[in-house]
């Protein structure tokens, strides 16, 4: 788990390969959680990249 800056947004961060799961927010009360595999952001709307992070959670490779 990595927890980031409440200020850092999905757009501007810069994750090396892997999968991640990514709690994110709007600063008001919409929260929401977004996959990123390898670079690639995986969520129904665009609108998620000017969310901002929260937690950031990796998966561990055995």
């Amino acid at each position: 788990m990595i927890d980031y800056e409440s200020d850092i947004k999905l757009n501007d961060l810069n994750l090396e390969k892997g999968k991640y799961a990514v709690f994110c927010w709007d600063k008001k009360d919409f929260y929401h959680m977004v996959s990123i595999i390898d670079n690639i952001l995986y969520d129904k709307d665009d609108k998620s990249l000017e969310l901002y992070t929260i937690t950031i959670y990796k998966t561990k490779v055995d």
